[in-house]
């Protein structure tokens, strides 16, 4: 048994190590292989701890029952949801499986060695730092690395592959909004004059998303920057402020629905057109949440919205574009008053474990701007079942675990 348990700590490992150090081209691709980096890492993991369950010590806890039961529900409200999947397995299974994955992906972090955990931390910084130059030389040169990577084909339009490379890098420098905390407050503790790096590797990711005309980027690094402060100088308090933060962002989403509402067709022709379609879409959502608020209309329902709206340049635009672009609205829609519960109920339930795991100021710090960049994100883009995001979550809560509590010491207070 010895043997066995050693050849998968080998391989998962293994695993864990090429993904971090593919890690900076998994974000500069859009970033969707990280659903596959996490979904075996957390199947090596189910291995490792089927040979010794008290690797799993963590488990305990009523977060573990609350989310199992939100992603259940998630997966049962697929009973009554207009939206046809026939395949054995579909969506919402898959998002079960993929949820029982993540949460047996600590145990490969926990595994580690002193030393391994000291390596990886540099590789995940090293990956950091590459990254943001690669997203800065990729933008500034219009997307020379994208386009000579995946060419543009003889017969094709440069400008319409230049646009898909502005899409995909604008889905990876959202990515790393998850990660650049956890690594700018490693690289803080981890060398003498650390925050001059990590100013630099912010700076560079605020730069790329300017040049690559996001207009999310900057107000994410910059709220989830008072949050770390915050957080810095007041642990305890940075983290349940954040965590306040996130839950209500899920519970008073029907909020956004209505304000939406409230704005008349003047006020939406001064809006960017990407805004104009989010608060035309939140307001229908708030108008079909209230035909089945208790129980949800179903997983996967906004994906069979077909209306339109008339833009201003003419073209009929789909109002519900696969998801409403707000977590909040979506769970509503989807699994109603009772997966909202559900899911609230386990964002609660981790917020006790979450500060005995971060009770120093560095990884309270690297925590609180992870838990912000994600309510943010999913507050104004990302579609709540998205695996991919699912992932990078969870991978940014592992790198937290890499900043090491006895150094907070020596970090000079500023």
């Amino acid at each position: 048994m010895g043997a066995v348990r050693k050849g998968l700590d080998g391989l998962t490992q293994g695993w864990l190590w090429i993904g971090m150090i593919l890690t900076p081209i998994l974000a500069h691709a859009g970033g969707l292989g990280f659903q596959a980096f996490a979904f075996f890492l957390g199947c090596g993991a189910l291995l490792v701890v089927a040979a010794n369950l008290k690797d799993a010590v963590y488990l305990k806890g009523l977060w573990l029952p609350f989310f199992l039961a939100f992603t259940l529900w998630a997966w049962l409200a697929a009973l009554w949801s207009p939206h046809e999947d026939l395949r054995l397995l579909d969506n919402g299974l898959k998002l079960f499986l993929f949820a029982l994955a993540l949460i047996l992906m600590p145990i490969v972090f926990l595994r580690l060695t002193g030393r391994g955990r000291e390596n990886l931390g540099h590789v995940f910084m090293a990956g950091t730092v590459l990254a943001a130059g690669l997203f800065l030389f990729d933008v500034m040169s219009g997307y020379a690395l994208s386009t000579f990577v995946d060419p543009v084909e003889v017969s094709s339009n440069i400008y319409v592959r230049q646009g898909e490379a502005e899409r995909s890098l604008g889905r990876g420098l959202m990515t790393y909004t998850h990660l650049v905390w956890p690594a700018a407050i490693l690289m803080i503790v981890s060398f003498k004059r650390g925050w001059a790096l990590a100013l630099t590797v912010l700076a560079a990711f605020a730069a790329a998303a300017i040049f690559n005309r996001l207009s999310l980027i900057i107000p994410t690094l910059a709220a989830t920057a008072v949050f770390v402060a915050l957080a810095w100088y007041r642990p305890r308090l940075g983290i349940m402020i954040a965590f306040a933060f996130a839950i209500a962002s899920l519970v008073l989403a029907p909020l956004v629905g209505i304000f939406a509402g409230m704005l008349d067709e003047a006020a939406l022709s001064k809006l960017p057109l990407s805004w104009e379609h989010r608060v035309r879409m939140w307001a229908y959502v708030w108008e079909r949440i209230q035909e089945n608020w208790l129980l949800g209309n179903g997983f996967d329902v906004s994906r069979t919205y077909q209306e339109t709206f008339k833009a201003r340049d003419g073209r009929d635009i789909v109002i519900v574009s696969l998801h409403p672009h707000n977590i909040g609205l979506q769970l509503w829609l989807e699994a109603g008053l009772v997966g909202v519960c559900l899911a609230a109920g386990f964002l609660i339930a981790a917020i006790k474990p979450i500060l005995n795991f971060c009770a120093s100021p560095a990884r309270a710090a690297a925590m609180s701007g992870l838990v912000i960049a994600a309510t943010l994100n999913g507050a104004l883009t990302i579609g709540i079942w998205q695996y991919w995001w699912w992932g990078i979550i969870a991978l940014g809560m592992c790198m937290v675990g890499l900043i090491p509590h006895e150094q907070d010491r020596k970090i000079p207070r500023r």
